[in-house]
């Protein structure tokens, strides 16, 4: 008699804990998606143009995926508790076991894919935009073509604008946003004024364009002014590279994941053994 009510006991609190775990899974879930939404509001998402902040929503997301793990080795754990055998506890810490190595391994090959792209930003730019603009003689000038400084999803951002020239002529290159172009056209001053680079003039065969901070979401121009008394031909590369941003965040979670089933594994490894043992399954 007090066997089976043992196990009718086991049975209810495994049912109280699947219901429990369902019930804090739920909530998670709706404030992940409530605070997704107002960060939405917040960082000005639009789809035309294109702007979806990813890294916002990532961070939130990623966080919630770390919490839900943390919490998924306590309820496995009473899970454990509540079992009616040492079988049954021997296979719930084994599969238990068995999905965090798939984690690690899953989050490690992530961490090599961030290692990659990394060191990649370290050693050149992933994607490059170029192109040549023949200035006229002074007063003379001519803007590139419009480019943006990260892409919709802000994955992307500048990480260097390079000008080659004829070093024997003065030129003024200014980056302004476009809609700053837009108002003031060809106004040296105006667009001097405007400008978001630090260098006023290029007396140098090459030189890269410095910022006093990294760009914001939105389309920019480069318009370029001769100081000169001849034509000069003016090339430019625009050099972007995956947010450094983006890739320590994903890094970082991925870190705390693999830390957090690791101690899983170190606690769980020792109780599987005891449960072993008395398994029919071994």
């Amino acid at each position: 008699m007090s066997k089976t009510r043992e196990i009718l006991e086991s049975t209810y609190q495994l049912g109280r804990i699947k219901k429990v775990r369902m019930l804090v899974y739920s909530i998670q879930a709706a404030m992940a998606v409530g605070l997704i939404i107002m960060l939405m509001v917040l960082e000005g998402v639009q789809l035309s143009p294109l702007h979806i902040p990813v890294e916002t929503f990532l961070f939130v997301i990623l966080l919630t995926l770390v919490t839900v793990n943390i919490e998924n080795g306590f309820f496995k754990r009473l899970s454990v508790k509540y079992a009616k055998s040492d079988s049954e506890k021997f296979l719930t810490l084994k599969d238990s076991i068995k999905k965090s190595f798939f984690i690690i391994i899953f989050a490690a090959i992530i961490i090599g894919l961030l290692g990659a792209q990394m060191a990649t930003n370290v050693l050149g730019s992933t994607f490059v935009q170029s192109g040549s603009e023949r200035i006229p003689t002074s007063p003379g000038f001519s803007q590139t073509d419009t480019f943006e400084a990260r892409d919709g999803f802000e994955l992307t951002q500048i990480r260097s604008i390079d000008i080659t020239t004829d070093p024997t002529i003065t030129i003024d290159v200014f980056l302004v946003p476009l809609s700053v172009f837009d108002e003031f056209g060809g106004e040296h001053d105006s667009i001097m004024s405007k400008r978001l680079n630090k260098d006023e003039h290029s007396g140098l065969t090459e030189t890269s364009l410095t910022f006093s901070e990294p760009l914001p979401f939105g389309e920019y121009i480069l318009v370029i002014f001769n100081q000169g008394d001849e034509q000069v031909e003016v090339s430019y590369t625009i050099e972007k590279e995956m947010s450094n941003s983006f890739m320590n965040l994903v890094l970082a979670m991925c870190v705390a994941i693999i830390i957090v089933n690791i101690i899983m594994i170190i606690y769980m490894r020792p109780l599987m053994r005891l449960y072993k043992k008395a398994s029919i399954y071994t």
